[in-house]
């Protein structure tokens, strides 16, 4: 039996013979524990957009540094979406989408 999964809304699989996480549809590595951190790297599913130059999910873009310590979209599926701020609150969902929506608007605001 195979161990399944989802990575940025794409299908994932446990490949013995990489010994790591490979995506289905195209047998390129996904994880290996030397990419923790790394961020965003393939097109996120829901919105097709790539990886910031800094590896930011590109449809959140850099969000207030001095407010977020990192953020997940979701890649479609909104109950993976999370916010975590610097003193470790972690909001989820929903309501980790709202609170992107926000502090875009602000960023945006900042910029104009």
């Amino acid at each position: 039996m195979t161990a399944r999964g989802h990575m940025l809304g794409h299908p994932v699989q446990w490949s013995e013979g990489h010994g790591c996480w490979i995506f289905s549809d195209t047998g390129e590595i996904a994880y290996t524990p030397e990419m923790a951190g790394s961020g965003q790297f393939r097109r996120c599913v829901k919105c097709g957009l790539g990886p910031t130059p800094e590896g930011h999910d590109g449809c959140l873009g850099t969000l207030p540094e001095s407010v977020v310590m990192n953020a997940c979209c979701g890649h479609g599926n909104d109950e993976q979406a999370y916010v975590q701020h610097w003193d470790s609150e972690c909001v989820r969902g929903r309501q980790a989408l709202d609170e992107i929506e926000q502090l875009q608007a602000q960023r945006a605001g900042e910029e104009s």
